[in-house]
């Protein structure tokens, strides 16, 4: 088994399992519609993380399959990956939850679920740029990645700031359309 096998293995262990969280969690929302409305923000708040998380997969096979085993890319993988996942745990409320509608939670709770997602980002966009820098090759195709990830930040931290839901509700909505775009052009 290569380092990269190895490697992958692990991220795409935890990221599939995060990806299980945040589709159970919309399941379960979706069954609970009557009891506690969906709302608009975190059902488009599910597609980012869906759009977000197979970004990050693809990224990650792209980027390191001539990658060298070390721990700190284990660790690094490793705390990506658990932030995603902490983040999903917090995406939508458990059974016991008072809230009497989803918009409610993610107000409550966005610090930690948006949160986690712009530390995953934040990490994974350190380690492209610190890699690109350090070999030098910093091209163009590099700073149309680099443009694209700030479009992303600006749009998360908009909705992570921003108190009117309607702000929130496009910053995300501008986001999932972008990723999307992204992903498939």
């Amino acid at each position: 088994m290569s380092a990269f096998e190895f490697l992958f293995s692990f991220y795409g262990l935890l990221l599939g399992l995060t990806l299980v969280e945040v589709v159970s969690g919309f399941s379960r929302a979706l069954d609970a519609r009557k009891e506690r409305p969906l709302g608009i923000i975190l059902p488009l708040l599910t597609g980012v993380m869906i759009m977000d998380i197979a970004t990050q997969w693809g990224s990650a096979w792209r980027d390191f399959r001539e990658v060298e085993f070390s721990f700190r890319y284990l660790v690094a993988a490793l705390f990506m990956t658990l932030a995603y996942y902490f983040s999903a745990t917090q995406l939508f409320p458990r059974e016991r939850s008072a809230v009497k509608s989803l918009d409610e939670h993610f107000f409550a709770h966005r610090a930690m679920i948006l949160g986690g997602v712009l530390f995953a980002n934040v990490l994974v966009t350190y380690d492209a740029m610190s890699k690109e820098f350090a070999t030098g090759g910093a091209d163009d195709v590099f700073w149309i990645r680099m443009t694209a990830n700030a479009f992303w930040f600006a749009t998360v931290i908009v909705a992570l700031v921003a108190k009117p839901r309607i702000v929130v509700a496009v910053a995300l909505a501008a986001n999932l359309i972008f990723i999307t775009y992204w992903l498939l052009r």
